[in-house]
């Protein structure tokens, strides 16, 4: 069995450093750069099921949303901020209403 010296890159995030091998192996056979780029964003991004139950649990919890028993302003606050974060991050906004 041979070793294999643990390679951490602090730019990455977690998920990424944990599918190494796996991104390795899907892209060990693209001939060029734009190939190796396209199939690791296809991987990062999910497929449209994930996406779209992701999209569907951030507004569930965006309609659901409210303060805990007891818990201060200022975790409120904050889990608000977090979830705002998420669908900003995830590009899922509720469509406007007019």
């Amino acid at each position: 069995m041979q070793l294999v010296p643990k390679v951490v890159f602090p730019c990455l995030p977690k998920r990424t450093m944990c599918h190494g091998r796996l991104i390795f192996f899907a892209v060990d056979s693209c001939e060029t750069a734009q190939e190796i780029w396209l199939q690791v964003q296809q991987m990062m991004k999910g497929s449209d099921i994930g996406i779209k139950e992701k999209k569907a649990k951030l507004f569930n919890e965006w309609e659901r949303f409210d303060s805990n028993e007891g818990e201060s302003i200022e975790s409120y606050y904050h889990r608000l901020l977090k979830l705002m974060h998420d669908l900003k991050r995830n590009k899922h906004f509720p469509e406007k209403i007019a």
